[in-house]
């Protein structure tokens, strides 16, 4: 029978917030589905295993998509257990946690059945290829699957004969890629590796890429958080190296930082990170592409530029909290800085829920009047400016990070370092905002 073209009828159901899902996570795409010789080699090779225990259990092999989505799983694991992998020892060197679906995960035709990732590893297992642990854990809510593997002496073998281990390259950290340029479109610009600029650019993350690669954090495995980002994200070096992106077909626009897990992460989770086993502290600018602006107009700013005193008051008289709406209103303050003109009031309505206490029009004319000493710098498209500003200090203090051998996590205009080393981040952030801004900066916990 062929496969439908509807997956859903066949591909494991898996819940929302698995980060396995493999065609629904972003994070895992670039990975996945790079097409390297040795992941080629060893799919080819493996792939008739999982078609034999799809027909034992099933009664039908593959068909296209569903092949797809088992490669996908394969090759992710298969990557893992590489990056895990010394030539010199033939066998990984550190087990590999990562959340392998909930127990038992059901066919949405209700056929019982496992996850595709899950059945992958028990495939390779049960072949002797990899050693796998399993536990059930209950604190999330439902009871879920942790799956723990290695690579045995049997797998080593097979990767040997091969001859993927020797050729194996799990990240070309030198490679221009690394780099992004886009024009105004937003459409990639080909560009010349070897400029000076560029190449300046380039090494500065290929000496930083290569420090993040090699050092020791990951998430406490007590941590609930553990559920989302297992070792296949944490300890994978894709999942590890910056890239910095620059718009406008020009280097002084933009230039921020992105590409690692730790960036993806809720602000309040990232307290789970750990450093040298060693618990970690955050800090961050507050109110950075504000406190950028009224400092160039050499302006005090005010303590909180995106906190309106008419609107604190009235959300205080309505018993709600201030600091949810908050965070609309910095969005709103970031498009009135971004956009070429303030526009249709419904282009702001997703922003926040400002208007539980006002209209989008009332908050727009508080805003802007309690910012007056720079409402003329509002509908300039200026946030790229400060962008390359804010990526600027970030550089220097994650350069300051690699002289002095500290492990530096950095979200835009906050980071991340071992909760020992937090006074020396705090001297960091204050010495590079005078050099590049002038003026005091304000700086304040992450979580």
């Amino acid at each position: 029978m062929n496969e439908p073209d509807n997956l859903s009828s066949l591909v494991p159901c898996e819940p929302d917030n698995d980060p396995l899902s493999l065609e629904r996570d972003p994070r895992f795409r670039h990975d996945l589905q790079r097409q390297t010789p040795e992941l080629d080699l060893l799919v080819e090779h493996l792939i008739p295993l999982l078609v034999a225990h799809r027909e034992q259990h099933y009664e039908r092999g593959f068909g296209k998509r569903t092949r797809l989505s088992y490669e996908h799983a394969l090759r992710s694991i298969l990557a893992n257990l590489l990056n895990n992998t010394r030539p010199e020892e033939r066998r990984s060197v550190c087990y590999s946690r990562s959340w392998a679906g909930y127990e038992p995960s059901i066919y949405r035709n209700n056929a019982p059945g496992r996850g595709v990732f899950t059945t992958c590893l028990d495939v390779l297992a049960s072949e002797g290829l990899i050693e796998l642990t399993m536990g059930v854990w209950d604190n999330f809510g439902g009871e879920g699957r942790l799956s723990t593997f290695r690579l045995t002496d049997a797998g080593a073998e097979l990767f040997q004969a091969l001859d993927v281990l020797d050729s194996w390259v799990p990240l070309d950290l030198s490679q221009p890629g690394f780099v992004e340029i886009k024009d105004a479109k937003k459409k990639k610009v080909e560009f010349d590796p070897d400029i000076p600029e560029i190449r300046e650019i380039l090494d500065q993350l290929l000496a930083i890429n290569q420090s993040l690669r090699d050092a020791d954090f990951t998430i406490d495995e007590r941590a609930e958080i553990t559920r989302h980002y297992g070792s296949l994200i944490t300890q994978n070096p894709a999942f590890r190296a910056y890239k910095r992106i620059f718009n406008n077909d020009d280097l002084e626009k933009n230039g921020r930082f992105y590409g690692p897990w730790w960036l993806n992460m809720k602000s309040v989770d990232r307290h789970a990170i750990r450093i040298d086993g060693q618990p970690v502290g955050g800090l961050d600018y507050s109110a950075f592409n504000a406190r950028v602006l009224y400092a160039q107009e050499k302006q005090e700013a005010p303590d909180c530029p995106y906190s309106p005193p008419d609107l604190v008051a009235r959300a205080e008289a309505a018993g709600l909290d201030w600091q949810e709406l908050r965070n609309g209103m910095k969005e709103l303050f970031n498009r009135l800085l971004n956009s070429k003109g303030r526009g249709s009031t419904k282009d702001y309505e997703d922003a926040f829920a400002i208007h539980r206490i006002a209209t989008i029009d009332e908050a727009l004319n508080l805003l802007t009047a309690h910012n007056e000493p720079i409402r003329h710098r509002f509908f300039s498209q200026e946030g790229l400016s400060i962008s390359r500003i804010e990526s600027e200090i970030a550089l220097r203090i994650m350069l300051d990070g690699l002289t002095e051998s500290k492990t530096l996590l950095s979200i835009h205009d906050g980071f991340i370092v071992r909760q020992d080393e937090r006074d020396w981040l705090l001297d960091r952030m204050h010495y590079h905002y005078l050099s590049v801004v002038g003026g005091e900066p304000v700086i304040g916990e992450m979580w």
